[in-house]
């Protein structure tokens, strides 16, 4: 017999049947995702596309996200659970679709129209939290869910590696085809979401201007919101000057080899599920802004530390902290967003806050190639971490003590 304690810290994956679908549905959905983007990177390059297909790659698999207010609009107007399986459904077509495709320049094409569909389920997902774990589950949900979330976002690129070594292109995209198929048939036994009643709130025909204005619009009234998404994009793409930064860390003043910089990065990744699962395994989950601040200070002062670290030992203690800060940040602000805005417009609020990053990651790859070339690796770091404080100061100082929904 389970104990009280761990009676409340499993209990929503254990008796709560729709949550739980919807939990190992995220989850397998995105393994496939990450499992994709790594072999699609190296198709792209082996098909000829060389450095300019991959840029042009990662910006197809970016760009998208900049249509979040249209899609958060789209979401608040709609069943969410028809929204997110027809997104599932067009995943599985799309990258079967990519099976077969051996021009670069196609696979080009296809990875827009899938990267703009997962837009769409991005907060049609998030928005669907508080009915399917209740209001007052929200912090424990959320941590639950990003342990599956980095778990997946960490296994994907194992198998990614496994497929591409025994299995090839075709069988890599076949099998994440099949994760949609099953993140869809899980989701068509949810029962308990948004109910068709709800699309027409918003009333009218949509059109992509008129809804991306609504969705902005709806997420500037709410001060939460409002603060969040503004800070969000400079924090984001100060955080993401490391992502461009590390290999050449490790290369130059780390002196250590392409292997140190892939278990550099798995740490990270591992730390980013792990911390979150630790998190669940409490008896009490931490309050929303607690998660929120800590989070994002702790990974500011690891990444300050990793350009600094004299040796890549100390290098991968700080990216392990800054891996599991990441993972409680996420907890943190996806909680604290449902806490403080109304369900009829949660959707539009999160497509336009998760917007935020995808602008910031632009920016950073824009600006991190000159940086690192005039400043270097370790400086780059610096930067970035002390960059993420600052911000974080600005947005704990603008921020509300308490904000209630529609605030």
């Amino acid at each position: 017999m389970p104990s009280p304690g761990e009676d409340a810290r499993w209990a929503l994956l254990r008796d709560n049947r729709n949550f739980r679908r919807f939990w190992i549905a995220r989850t397998v959905s995105l393994a496939g995702t990450q499992l994709a983007r790594v072999v699609l990177t190296a198709f792209v390059y082996q098909l000829g596309g060389g450095a300019a297909g991959i840029s042009v790659l990662l910006l197809a698999m970016t760009l998208p996200r900049l249509l979040g207010p249209l899609a958060g609009t789209i979401a608040d107007r709609f069943d969410n659970r028809r929204l997110m399986i027809g997104c599932d459904a067009a995943g599985v077509l799309l990258y079967l679709a990519l099976a077969f495709v051996r021009w670069w320049p196609g696979v080009i094409i296809l990875v827009v129209v899938a990267t703009a569909i997962s837009t769409v389920y991005l907060p049609a997902g998030r928005s669907s939290i508080p009915a399917l774990a209740g209001k007052e589950n929200l912090a424990r949900a959320n941590t639950l869910l990003a342990t599956g979330t980095y778990s997946g976002t960490a296994l994907g690129p194992a198998l990614a590696g496994v497929l591409l070594t025994f299995g090839g292109y075709g069988p890599a995209m076949a099998l994440n085809a099949a994760s949609f198929a099953v993140s869809a048939l899980l989701t068509l036994r949810i029962a308990g979401l948004r109910p068709g009643s709800h699309a027409s709130t918003a009333g009218g025909p949509i059109t992509i201007f008129g809804a991306a204005r609504a969705g902005l619009a709806v997420a500037w009234q709410n001060k939460v919101a409002r603060i969040i998404a503004i800070t969000l994009l400079p924090s984001v793409g100060l955080a993401s000057l490391d992502n461009a930064a590390l290999i050449f860390l490790v290369r130059g003043p780390y002196h250590a080899g392409a292997g140190a910089y892939g278990w550099l990065v798995t740490a990270f990744s591992i730390a980013m599920a792990g911390v979150p699962l630790l998190l669940a395994a409490q008896r009490r989950t931490p309050k929303s802004r607690p998660l929120f601040y800590g989070g994002q200070g702790l990974y500011g002062a690891a990444t300050i530390v990793t350009g600094l670290a004299p040796a890549i030992g100390y290098g991968a203690v700080a990216q392990v902290a800054a891996g599991g800060a990441n993972g409680l940040e996420g907890v943190g602000m996806d909680t604290l967003i449902q806490e403080s805005v109304p369900d009829a417009s949660m959707g539009a609020v999160f497509g336009v806050v998760y917007t935020a990053p995808s602008a910031g990651q632009i920016l950073a790859y824009l600006a991190a190639a000159p940086l690192i070339a005039v400043f270097g690796a370790r400086t780059t770091f610096v930067i970035s971490g002390a960059g993420v404080l600052i911000v974080l100061a600005v947005m704990m100082a603008l921020l509300p003590t308490s904000a209630p929904p529609g605030s």
